[in-house]
This record gives C-alpha cells, structure tokens and sequence, in this order.
C-alpha cells in the first residue's frame, strides 16, 4: 500500500470550471512565465499553432471574429 497523499486533482464530472485554489496555482508555478500584457496586445490569431496556456488571474480581454 502506497503512502503517497492524493493530488488535488480536479474531477471532470463534478467541476466544469474548477476554483484555482493557492495550492492548485502553485502546482502549476514550476511551468509558468510570469508576464504582462499591453493593451491592444494579440495573444492568438485564428490558424495560430497553439504552442502556450494563458492562465489570467486578472484580466478584460476582447475576442474579436
């Protein structure tokens, strides 16, 4: 039997948009780059290889077609 704790994993079925909890975050920090964004600064064009994950903790965004 593994004493391993369980990982806060958030559960597809019971949690559509999951609460970022601090711990949630800092499971993810070791693969994040911390930068900022102008405004009227393009993150993604439509055809664009996705190649990143934006995670905001603050932000107003426009999607334009």
């Amino acid at each position: 039997m593994s004493s391993t704790p369980a990982l806060d994993v958030p559960n597809a079925e019971t949690e559509i948009y999951p609460l970022l909890t601090v711990a949630r975050l800092d499971r993810l920090r070791p693969f994040a780059q911390l930068t900022s964004v102008e405004k009227g600064e393009i993150l993604y064009r439509r055809n664009d290889v996705a190649v990143s994950l934006y995670l905001s903790l603050s932000i107003c965004l426009e999607i334009e077609e």
